[in-house]
């Protein structure tokens, strides 16, 4: 069973003091793509800017989507999340 594509929009989170910031993923992996561990995806941030990356548990209550330095950059972050096959 492919899962439907994810839409959703996202704060950009810095991650403490370091150079690093993500974006919480608001919805249950497993119930979604059947995982609990790491889901390799792709991301479609501003509607043009293409990501492919992983959504990951790290000490969270939630999968997280860490980004780039670029993709901070982004004006919006209206991302839509595709599961549908390993990337």
């Amino acid at each position: 069973m492919k899962p439907e594509a994810s839409h959703f929009s996202a704060i950009i989170k810095q991650n403490g003091n370091m150079n690093a910031a993500f974006v919480e993923f608001p919805f249950s992996t497993e119930k979604l793509f059947g995982k609990k561990g790491q889901v390799k995806i792709k991301a479609l941030f501003d509607g043009t800017v293409e990501y492919r990356g992983s959504l990951s548990k790290m000490k969270s209550d939630c999968h997280i989507l860490g980004l780039t330095q670029e993709n901070r950059k982004v004006k919006m972050i209206q991302m839509i999340l595709d599961g549908k096959k390993g990337i």
